[in-house]
């Protein structure tokens, strides 16, 4: 009896960064490469990517099964330890 396997592979960024002063013709690889919109990521995420999200007034959010959002950023972080929520007012 042979078995079905179903193999998934993702060939899409595993981090996406926005902020504000982006640019949404980026590749969104890097703060220096953000876009500007959360909607432009949205778009170029696959299952498993990750969102990071610097302050900022972004409008509308749209979601995305299998992506995972980040805030509370100030935009220079390279880790998520590196989040200062005190920096951010209630």
């Amino acid at each position: 009896m042979e078995s079905d396997e179903l193999t998934i592979t993702t060939n899409g960024p595993e981090r996406i960064y926005v902020k504000p002063d982006g640019n949404d013709e980026l590749d969104g690889s890097s703060w220096n490469n953000a876009k500007a919109t959360i909607a432009s990521a949205v778009d170029s995420a696959v299952y498993g990517t990750q969102i990071w999200i610097a302050q900022g007034s972004y409008g509308n959010i749209i979601m995305k099964s299998g992506i995972r959002y980040v805030g509370a950023l100030k935009g220079t972080e390279t880790s998520l330890n590196e989040r200062d929520f005190s920096s951010f007012s209630k």
